[in-house]
């Protein structure tokens, strides 16, 4: 998992790779049985009452291989049977399903001095710290 903070959002992408060699005989074939990325970016705003509020947008791209000998191979070894019971029990062992990361927390981010202010801009500097423009809140 690679976390990032970027701009005004934040990036967070998660990457899962299984790589399976099998042989049978004098024959072997390889690959990534499971190779999935999901990516969620978190966009930084401020809603009409001056908090801090997050925008998701996620992508997900699946890269997975199914690795296979000719069938003049397979005939005599099999192996195409072997890889595909392999790439079953492999995906549904690593559960191949990647789950989102909440980032709400970042939603109920109070800045010191209470209800006394509000946000006008947010973003992250080139250091990845918080940096947030503020107003006074309007009393009434």
């Amino acid at each position: 998992m690679t976390i990032s903070f970027l701009g005004e959002a934040i990036v967070i992408e998660q990457h899962l790779v299984v790589y399976v060699y099998i042989r049978s005989l004098q024959t072997g074939e390889g690959g990534n049985l499971v190779d999935r990325t999901l990516t969620d970016t978190y966009a930084l705003a401020v809603d009409q009452s001056g908090r801090l509020v997050t925008r998701l947008t996620s992508k997900s791209c699946d890269d997975s291989q199914k690795p296979g000998t000719n069938d003049f191979l397979n005939f005599f070894t099999g192996l195409n049977d072997l890889i595909d019971k392999v790439a079953e029990w492999t995906r549904n062992f690593t559960n191949t399903r990647l789950t989102d990361i909440p980032v709400a927390v970042v939603q109920n981010f109070v800045f010191p001095g209470g209800r006394t202010f509000v946000f006008k801009s947010g973003r992250f500097s080139d250091n990845q710290d918080l940096v947030a423009h503020i107003a006074y809140a309007d009393p009434s």
